[in-house]
C-alpha cells in the first residue's frame, strides 16, 4: 500500500472546445511533446518539528533534501539528507531528546525519525510508437525541427536510434518548486529549437564502484542526462518523452507509479543526492543520529527497528520484505507486469497496460464506536466482508483483529482476536474495557480481517474516536468535577474546566451564585456523553471569580437535580 500506478491515454481527436460533436483541428501536431511534472518531498512534520515552519527556502528547496535517480527502475525519488548542518539530523529527527528516545523506543508517532520518507516516482511505460523521425541529412525524411541541432556526425550517432527516432527520454530535469507551464515549454526545457534541457548520457558516465555499471552501453548513450548540479533544488522532477509526429487518431499511453519507502537501498550507486559528483551511494537509515551535539544512537535501525506503518511481513529480525523505495519500485513494477521485472527495468519495452495479477486479500469491515455508560468503548462490526470474493483471493477469512493506538502512525495494540462466526447474526461486538484510556483521552482504533494463511487486511477503517460516559437513561445526581476547584483542574489541555457528571441525553445545566444571580446556562444535547464542561466563563463573557456557586440540572421531562460547588483560585 506504498504505491499509486496510474495509467494515462492521450487521444489526438481534434476536439479543442470540448465538443465532440465539433472537430475544429485535422492536421498532425509536429513535435508533440509530453511532460510528466512533479514536486514532492518528504513529511513536513519533520520540518515543522525542527524549524517551526513549513519552509520552502533553505529546507525543501536549496536546503535539506535531495533529488536522486535510479536508472535500474527509471526512478525518482528524494530525500531529507540533513538538518541545516547536521548530517547526522538526516530524516529530521524529533529535536526534543527526551522525546527523541521516548517515540524511537516506543514507535509512537511513528519512531524518532519524522521525515525519513523517500517519495517519488517510478516510470513503467512511455510509447515508442509515433515518435518523429529525425533526419538532419535527408530532410526528405525528417518530421522535426530538433535535426536543426544535431549538426556534428558524434551526435547523430549517439541521439538517434536505428529507427532514426531520438533516444529516450527527451529530458529528465530536477528543477526548483516554482514551476510554470511557460517555463517548462519556454527556453531549453520542451522547444527542440533550442536544444535538451541538461544534455545526454555520454560514453564516460558509467557509474564508479557498480556491480553491474550503469550508462556503459548504447542502450543509454544519448539518452537524457540527469543534472546532479541542482539536486538540492528538488523540489520537482520532469520527465519528458518526444518529440512525436501525431496524427488525427493516435493514441500515446503512459504509466507510471508514485512510490514511498522508508529510506533508500543503502549503498546502492544512483545519480544526484549531493552536487559534487554524478554518482553517489544511498546513505543507509541505520544512521547515526546527533542532537544539539549529543549522539543518540550510532546505528538508528539497529537500535529501534522500523516502525509500525512500514508494514510488510517481516522476518524473524524484524526486518520488513518491503521497506525502502528501491522495494516499493521493484513491487510496483511487478504489479504492473503480473510478474517480477527482469532487471534492469526498460519502461518502453513493458506493455503498454497493466496486468495486474495482484494477490488480495480480504478488505477489512467496516466499523462503528460508541461510548457505554460504563466508560466503556464498543466496537461493533457485521460480516459482510465475509462474503467477499476475488480470482486471486489469498485465503479464507477466519479472524480479526482489534487494534488501538495513541497515533494514527502506532505503534498499535493488539486488544484481541474474534473468530468468525462468532456472532448467529452475522454481527461482532466488542468492548474495550482497559483503563489505561480515560475519558476526555483520544485514540485511534481499527479492525483488520485475517485469512488462514494469516494475510491480514490494511488498516483501512482506522477511527479516531473521544471517549466520554455515554450519557444516562434517567438523571439521578448529577455531580461536579473537580469540587472544589483549584488553581486548575488538572484535564489534559483544559486546565479551567469543570465537568458535570451523570447527563441524560437532554438536560439543561443553570448555574447561580449563592446569591442567587443567574451565571451561565447550558445546554445538553449530546446522548453519547453524560457530561458537559463549563468554563468558568459568564454568560456576559467574563470569568467568574472565586466563591461558592449553586447549579439546577432539568430535564424535559421535569427532572431535577441540584447541587454546589466551589472555585477557589
Amino acid at each position: 500500500d506504498d504505491m499509486i500506478i496510474y495509467e494515462y491515454e492521450f487521444v489526438y481527436n481534434g476536439d479543442t472546445d470540448g465538443k465532440p460533436e465539433t472537430i475544429e483541428q485535422t492536421a498532425q501536431l509536429r513535435d508533440f511533446m509530453v511532460c510528466f511534472n512533479y514536486g514532492f518531498g518528504p513529511s513536513m512534520y519533520g520540518y515543522q518539528r525542527n524549524y517551526q515552519t513549513w519552509k520552502y527556502t533553505g529546507g525543501m528547496y536549496d536546503g535539506d533534501q535531495n533529488t536522486f535517480w535510479d536508472p535500474d527502475y527509471w526512478l525518482a525519488y528524494n530525500m531529507d539528507n540533513k538538518t541545516g548542518t547536521n548530517v547526522f539530523a538526516a530524516g529530521k529527527p524529533e529535536p526534543d531528546k527526551t522525546l527523541f528516545r521516548r517515540f524511537s523506543q516506543t514507535g509512537e508517532n511513528g519512531g524518532g525519525l519524522c521525515s525519513p520518507q523517500a517519495p517519488g516516482y517510478a516510470m513503467l511505460y512511455y510509447p515508442l510508437r509515433h515518435l518523429a523521425i529525425v533526419d538532419p541529412v535527408d530532410t526528405s525524411r525528417n518530421e522535426s525541427d530538433y535535426a536543426k541541432l544535431l549538426v556534428s556526425a558524434t551526435a547523430r550517432a549517439n541521439e538517434i536510434d536505428a529507427n532514426g527516432n531520438i533516444k529516450q527520454p527527451y529530458n529528465n530535469k530536477i528543477t526548483t518548486g516554482v514551476v510554470s507551464s511557460s517555463k517548462i515549454i519556454g527556453g531549453a526545457h520542451l522547444n527542440p529549437y533550442d536544444g535538451r534541457w541538461s544534455g545526454t548520457i555520454g560514453a564516460n558516465d558509467a557509474a564508479p564502484g557498480a556491480v553491474n555499471p550503469l550508462y556503459d552501453n548504447t542502450r543509454w548513450v544519448g539518452r537524457a542526462n540527469f543534472n546532479k548540479g541542482q539536486t538540492s533544488q528538488a523540489c520537482a522532477k520532469l520527465f519528458t518523452t518526444g518529440p512525436y509526429t501525431v496524427h488525427i487518431g493516435d493514441t500515446l499511453r503512459y504509466a507510471y507509479a508514485e512510490v514511498c519507502g522508508y529510506g533508500a537501498q543503502a549503498g546502492k550507486w544512483i545519480q544526484g543526492g549531493q552536487s559534487t559528483t554524478q554518482w553517489f551511494q544511498n546513505p543507509s537509515s541505520d544512521k547515526k543520529v546527533v542532537i544539539d551535539g549529543e549522539t543518540m544512537t550510532e546505528h538508528y535501525l539497529t537500535d529501534f527497528g522500523y516502525p509500525d506503518y512500514v508494514n510488510s511481513k517481516r522476518d524473524s529480525l524484524g526486518i520488513p520484505s518491503v521497506a525502502n523505495v528501491q522495494q516499493v519500485a521493484y513491487k510496483a513494477a511487478t504489479a504492473y507486469l503480473g510478474q517480477e521485472p527482469v532487471m534492469p527495468i526498460w519502461p518502453e519495452t513493458n506493455p503498454d497496460r497493466g496486468s495486474y495479477k495482484i494477490p488480495v486479500p480480504c478488505p477489512a469491515p467496516g466499523i462503528k464506536l460508541s461510548n457505554t455508560a460504563t466508560a466503556d468503548v464498543k466496537i461493533d462490526w457485521n460480516g459482510t466482508v465475509e462474503k467477499f470474493t476475488h480470482p486471486r483471493l489469498m485465503g479464507k477469512l477466519s479472524k480479526y483483529k482489534i487494534y488501538r493506538s495513541l497515533s494514527g502512525m502506532g505503534p498499535w495494540r493488539l486488544l484481541s482476536t474474534v473468530s468468525v462466526g462468532g456472532a448467529a447474526d452475522n454481527s461482532y461486538t466488542y468492548y474495550d474495557t482497559t483503563t489505561d484510556f480515560k475519558p476526555g483521552e483520544s485514540r485511534y482504533y481499527t479492525v483488520t480481517s485475517v485469512d488462514d494463511q494469516n494475510n491480514e487486511s490494511g488498516k483501512t477503517n482506522m477511527i479516531l474516536f473521544a471517549k466520554k460516559i455515554h450519557s444516562v437513561a434517567k438523571m439521578g445526581k448529577v455531580y461536579v468535577t473537580p469540587n472544589p476547584f483549584i488553581s486548575e483542574s488538572g484535564f489534559p489541555g483544559q486546565p479551567k474546566a469543570i465537568q458535570f457528571l451523570g447527563l441524560p441525553a437532554k438536560c439543561t445545566i443553570r448555574i447561580f451564585t449563592y446569591a442567587g444571580q443567574l451565571v451561565e446556562t447550558i445546554e445538553h444535547t449530546d446522548e453519547d456523553s453524560f457530561s458537559s464542561t463549563f468554563f468558568q466563563i459568564s454568560r456576559n463573557r467574563q470569568e467568574i471569580a472565586s466563591g461558592l456557586y449553586l447549579y439546577v440540572v432539568t430535564t424535559p421531562e421535569g427532572d431535577m437535580s441540584k447541587g454546589k460547588f466551589v472555585v477557589i483560585k
